[in-house]
């Protein structure tokens, strides 16, 4: 049933751009870049700086492929390059940011006296779950479901010093503090643009991926593996572009750029930052120790730090007391 009204929805929303545009099939990244430019021009913009967010930075880097001298200044926050299939890379994002917590809590004096051995017994707790999911008022909870619930806090990035007690008390049972982050399907959400996503990310990322290398990943690192997303079932019914190789090369350019990202992003890692940074001579990649998705959202010193890269892009911004902060777990 519910497959049935999913199908239909997509069809409609579909059917629905078909008739009054824009064409699903013509939107994708380097679309959004080319119409980035288009209003830079009908603003009578010259020089151009340039501010990017998560999948933004993703269209950021197309513009910076595209525009040339034009761009003063960049700075991507959260960094997705070209040249990754984030499906692909899914189960290893997720494994990575699990292993970062565990790691940081074991290496911190009060947190492995609190929550000894915290690795293995959640460990063990997910495979209790994927055997016999727990049952809660809102219905059963599965292993993937825990597992997203700590990324979504790890990408939100404040509650990262509470998640070792949190992942204490599900290694015993205890399920109540991942409540607030055990998010719905990505699909139907009020606050998105479904026809676009489903535009960009059919094109670019899940009819890209190669299932085997997906299915390898999700068998790699288990149990600490997200709940696969309904991309390909969704996919299979949006009339989504194809896009050009050359889309999927690096991006070569001398702009200066700075690239932030946040050690405990499951979303875009700082791996990814670092991958973007090697084809960009003059970019200047920050990682914060403490941080999630977005640090600029999350720090104030970040933030400030963008703004004197815009202000002054040929000097090195002031660094940040946060940005080598390890997190201070709570252990009550």
């Amino acid at each position: 049933r519910r497959d049935t009204l999913e199908a239909g929805a997509v069809a409609a929303c579909a059917d629905r751009l078909r008739r009054d545009g824009p064409d699903p099939a013509g939107l994708s990244t380097p679309t959004a870049a080319e119409d980035a430019l288009a209003v830079a021009d009908a603003l009578g913009a010259g020089a151009i700086n340039l501010y990017a967010l998560s999948y933004g930075t993703h269209v950021g880097l197309e513009v910076i492929r595209r525009a040339g001298p034009r761009l003063r200044s960049v700075v991507l926050d959260g960094v997705f390059p070209p040249d990754v299939n984030a499906r692909e890379e899914q189960a290893a994002l997720a494994h990575r940011a699990f292993r970062r917590l565990f790691e940081d809590c074991a290496a911190n004096r009060r947190c492995r006296a609190a929550f000894p051995d915290l690795e293995t017994r959640v460990a063990e707790r997910l495979r209790r779950l994927e055997r016999a999911p727990a049952k809660l008022p809102a219905g059963a909870l599965t292993a993937p479901m825990v597992v997203d619930a700590v990324l979504a806090a790890m990408a939100d990035g404040e509650p990262v010093t509470e998640l070792p007690e949190q992942l204490d008390a599900v290694a015993r049972g205890r399920y109540e503090g991942l409540l607030p982050w055990l998010r719905p399907s990505w699909t139907g959400d009020p606050d998105a643009a479904e026809g676009l996503a489903l535009s960009v990310e059919c094109r670019e990322t899940v009819n890209a991926a190669d299932p085997a290398r997906v299915a390898a990943g999700l068998a790699r690192w288990a149990p600490f593996v997200p709940a696969d997303d309904p991309g390909p079932r969704l996919c299979a019914g949006w009339p989504a572009g194809d896009p050009d190789p050359a889309e999927r090369l690096p991006v070569a350019s001398p702009v200066p750029v700075l690239l932030l990202s946040g050690a405990y992003d499951p979303v875009t890692p700082p791996e990814w930052g670092e991958r973007a940074a090697a084809t960009l001579p003059r970019g200047r990649h920050v990682v914060f120790r403490s941080a999630g998705h977005g640090v600029t959202l999350l720090d104030a010193c970040a933030a400030g730090m963008a703004v004197r890269f815009i202000e002054r892009p040929d000097t090195p911004p002031p660094a940040c007391a946060s940005a080598t902060r390890a997190p201070l777990f709570v252990t009550r």
